[in-house]
């Protein structure tokens, strides 16, 4: 009788470096969201640090790698929302290499393939996630958010009302002092600081982040049935709004009132109250001789924005489908017609396709039956989406890193959220499930 060999012992799994991937993958979130308000603080301090969110991506991506090819990270899972966020990706790649690659290219495609990276890493890795994590990655927006704003309303008072009318020299006394005061002295040389900008250059970006932060507040406070909690996300997204008021921004003062709407019609009428704090404040914050002014100047700037889609289709005629290339628009502010110079009709259409992916996925998930902070927080990340749509930021959201990581990680989270949630993280491949 002839003995049978045993079978080979299986692989030892190096349990250290999957716990390591493990944890940067499970981290990187965090540090997302914790520094993306301070992107440009960081950027003033050291110039390698202005990358910093693509490099947490890239840990993340790696990690993930680390996770699947160990058997850790479960079956990849492809859906409609992250799919169309391949094929815009994909879009803007075909419209550089159609054009030859012109301009910046390698820089436009360096900020943008990170976030469909992010996205399929989140959405489509459900076995390493629970709801306990994504929880407490949505707190730490909050936090963040407050800490912004609290930023933004005391550097208005100190820095745009004359207490602090040195700020120059003191942001050359040392480099703490120069990091600190750095968007007060880029304002300055713009001459233009009757505007809050926080830790932020430009008041509008400050004011589309602030959005995002009320309407997530908003979203959480209706979750909640401890008073604490309540008072704390209600005392945040009115500390939010008021900076919002501060920045005068009216593109993301329309989002704000859009996002309510969409989180008013899904979920709570109430969130109506919102908008009209906006406006009560707006009406005590602003002298209304600055209004009248602002209001006759802004308008001739907003036909002046009107024309600029028509001017980006008639200069691309000639490659109208696949635009110039990214890395060649000089349409700044106007992102629509940033995408159509840059990306063409194709580009652009992959676009307004992906917000509609992201909007209705949000929607369908508030509406669904389960979870009162599940159908929260997709009501309010739906209400980010039109917010972005209806002024046009969630272009910039994808142009700007630190913007998109927070947008995109938000929606991933939110459309991740509406699968059954799973009690605990699964064990370590190789390890004793016992």
């Amino acid at each position: 009788m002839v003995r049978k060999k045993p079978p080979p012992p299986p692989p030892v799994q190096p349990l250290r470096l999957v716990g390591a991937a493990r944890v940067i993958f499970l981290a990187g979130p965090f540090v997302l969201v914790t520094l993306m308000p301070f992107h440009e603080l960081l950027g003033a301090a050291c110039k390698y640090l202005g990358a910093w969110d693509e490099a947490v991506l890239l840990l993340m991506a790696l990690s993930w790698a680390v996770l699947w090819r160990n058997g850790a990270a479960g079956p990849t899972r492809w859906r409609w929302l992250s799919a169309t966020l391949l094929l815009f990706a994909f879009a803007c790649l075909a419209s550089a290499a159609a054009n030859g690659l012109p301009g910046d290219w390698f820089t436009q495609a360096r900020k943008l393939l990170p976030y469909p990276v992010l996205c399929l890493l989140i959405v489509n890795s459900r076995e390493l996630m629970d709801e306990t994590w994504r929880r407490r990655v949505l707190v730490s927006v909050v936090v963040a958010g407050a800490v912004a704003a609290l930023w933004a309303i005391a550097s208005y008072a100190l820095f745009y009302h004359g207490h602090l009318d040195d700020g120059g020299r003191l942001s050359k006394s040392s480099a703490v002092g120069r990091v600190l005061l750095y968007p007060y002295t880029r304002r300055v040389e713009l001459g233009r600081i009757d505007r809050a900008v926080g830790s932020f250059l430009n008041p509008n970006v400050l004011g589309s982040y602030l959005v995002v932060v009320a309407t997530l507040c908003v979203g959480l406070l209706l979750s909640q049935t401890r008073k604490l909690p309540q008072v704390l996300l209600g005392s945040t997204a009115f500390v939010a709004v008021t900076a919002l008021a501060l920045t005068n921004s009216r593109g993301a003062m329309v989002g704000l009132l859009a996002a309510s709407v969409v989180v008013a019609l899904l979920r709570d009428r109430r969130v109506l109250a919102v908008p009209v704090v906006l406006l009560v404040l707006v009406a005590g914050l602003t002298p209304m001789g600055r209004t009248a002014e602002r209001v006759s100047h802004v308008s001739q700037g907003d036909r002046t924005r009107l024309t600029k889609p028509v001017q980006a289709f008639q200069a691309i005629r000639d490659c109208r489908w696949l635009g110039k290339g990214l890395g060649t628009t000089g349409y700044g502010d106007m992102q629509y017609a940033t995408l159509l110079f840059e990306t063409g009709l194709v580009g652009l259409g992959c676009f307004l396709a992906l917000l509609i992916a992201a909007f209705a996925s949000c929607v369908q998930a508030a509406r669904r039956p389960g979870q009162p902070l599940v159908q929260n927080v997709n009501a309010s990340i739906a209400g980010v989406c039109l917010a972005g749509g209806v002024q046009g930021l969630a272009a910039d959201y994808f142009a700007t890193p630190q913007r998109a990581c927070l947008f995109w990680l938000l929606i991933a989270l939110a459309a991740r959220s509406a699968q059954e949630p799973l009690k605990q993280l699964p064990p370590l491949a190789g390890e004793d499930e016992g």
